[in-house]
């Protein structure tokens, strides 16, 4: 297994989007084979993870929730009577190679919940990238 620092990251997206959560929406428990960063951009968040869901975090507007391939984990709204607005992106951090087949770990491994120096400028980077996406095959 490669180890590879952040300054040889190359990122690969598979998916990225920008869709609306209603008010106490949940995705899970489940697995996904991609690293995901999720930003929510209107309501917080919470994602349990781990084999008994006790490891529990919250990511509000502002924030970026990161979520490592293959770990069993649920994500939904804090709210149960307010609606969100997340952008999210799917992707593998170096061309081919798969994180969730052992092929390589980043180091350090990114923290579950960051708030980044500039928000607005890493909220537009989200946005951008889930306008991109979606206009493919248009």
């Amino acid at each position: 297994m490669q180890l590879i620092p952040p300054t040889a990251f190359r990122p690969v997206v598979r998916i990225a989007n920008r869709h609306d959560v209603m008010p106490g929406q949940v995705y899970g428990p489940r697995t996904i084979p991609d690293l995901q960063f999720i930003c929510p951009l209107k309501g917080s968040l919470f994602l349990r993870s781990g084999p008994d869901q006790k490891d529990e975090h919250r990511a509000n507007p502002g924030q970026i929730l990161c979520i490592l391939p293959d770990v069993l984990h649920t994500v939904g709204m804090v709210s149960k009577t307010r609606h969100g607005e997340i952008c999210g992106i799917h992707l593998e951090l170096i061309p081919d190679a798969r994180w969730a087949a052992g092929d390589y770990r980043c180091d350090p491994l990114p923290p579950t919940v960051s708030t980044p120096t500039d928000v607005q400028a890493v909220q537009a980077a989200f946005i951008r990238a889930a306008e991109t996406f979606a206009s493919y095959g248009k």
